[in-house]
């Protein structure tokens, strides 16, 4: 299973990984591409469903959620904000 992510926030990761000129990671099957050797790529600007995933099971604290799940509530149904699974995003790019 790999976390949803929106348009928007697949733009923030794109814009990301340009500054910081990163290309995309190659593709690994149903494994999320970002999470290399036990480590999040992406991790300044991971989405809301991987702050939520927990990859890494040892730094659960969900507080640190909460605000954001209640933005995502906030947002509603505006352009950007369709929801698809981060792998949908990355093979559209790849």
């Amino acid at each position: 299973m790999v976390p949803m992510v929106t348009g928007l926030e697949w733009q923030v990761i794109q814009a990301y990984l340009q500054d910081k000129l990163l290309e995309l990671p190659p593709p690994q099957g149903l494994a999320c591409p970002f999470f290399v050797n036990n480590r999040c790529l992406i991790y300044p600007v991971r989405p809301i469903g991987c702050r939520a995933f927990f990859c890494n099971l040892s730094n659960l604290d969900f507080r640190g959620i909460i605000p954001w799940l209640e933005k995502v509530k906030e947002i509603g149904d505006y352009p950007g904000t369709e929801v698809k699974p981060i792998l949908d995003w990355f093979y559209e790019e790849y």
